[in-house]
């Protein structure tokens, strides 16, 4: 059997996903990413301790997206510096409006931050009627490479195209047409009572608004049928986005805080 390089941080990673929890979703971006890091390598996982009380959980993913939860401006400090550990910078944050509160004079004093934006969470409850789709298998490989091709390459570079290991892991979704890929969303972060959608994206000459609707909807009644909430973050300015989202169900439960760092 192959020696899992994560399974001595497991004990750790329980401690956070426990402690998360007892927030009641205060901070589902960091919650949803803790639920997934089983299945990712190469992530940094940075808890914070007085005594035997957590005040704060870092998570830096592979890519350098960082998510951050803490109690007070000690533990603050003490992740931001852990996040940076041995140059390895992180390339956004992640967190609530409070911790960025706390972390805003530290990220000014370092001259940190490139760009902030608002990110809307919203979360959806009921399944909608209108589904079709299906998650996609290994044959579909060659299709989703011509499909990658159809991305921009600043959208693409925002888009897990992972592939092979999204389908493995039975995270991505399609909708096809005569072989070919029209579009594709992501689930994520799967925990016992919720889980993420991310990167949803229909070809150019594609129908956004029918094929997205038919695929999002897909995927909502497969995770729904397992668990009690769906979740997407939504860049607060991206008025299309908010509103396709709002006419599958989604309820806003507010705004949390990103920022692409220098």
């Amino acid at each position: 059997m192959a020696e899992d390089p994560n399974e001595g941080l497991a004990p750790l990673l329980a401690l956070a996903i426990d402690w998360l929890a007892l927030s009641e979703r205060s901070n589902i971006p960091l919650e949803l990413t803790a639920h997934s890091l089983r299945e990712r390598g190469d992530w940094r996982l940075s808890i914070y301790r007085t005594g035997s009380e957590i005040e704060g959980v870092s998570i830096v993913m592979p890519r350098g997206d960082w998510f951050l939860e803490a109690r007070g401006p000690s533990a603050a400090i003490y992740l931001a510096n852990a996040a940076a550990i041995r140059g390895r910078r992180p390339a956004t944050l992640t967190t609530t409006e409070r911790v960025r509160a706390l972390i805003a004079p530290i990220l000014s004093e370092k001259g940190a931050v490139r760009a902030e934006y608002e990110l809307r969470t919203l979360m959806c409850t009921k399944a909608p009627s209108i589904k079709e789709g299906r998650w996609a298998v290994s044959a579909d490989l060659p299709a989703l490479k011509e499909y990658e091709l159809l991305i921009d390459r600043d959208q693409r570079e925002l888009i897990d195209t992972s592939w092979e290991r999204l389908i493995a892991r039975k995270e991505l979704a399609v909708l096809t047409r005569n072989d070919a890929v029209l579009a594709s969303i992501r689930r994520y972060g799967p925990a016992p009572s919720f889980a993420g959608i991310a990167d949803l994206f229909v070809v150019p000459q594609a129908r956004r608004g029918r094929i997205g609707t038919g695929l999002a909807g897909f995927v909502l009644g497969e995770i729904l049928a397992q668990r009690q909430a769906v979740y997407v973050l939504v860049d607060g300015s991206d008025a299309v986005t908010l509103t396709f989202y709002d006419s599958l169900g989604f309820e806003d439960l507010g705004t949390c805080y990103k920022a692409d760092l220098k």
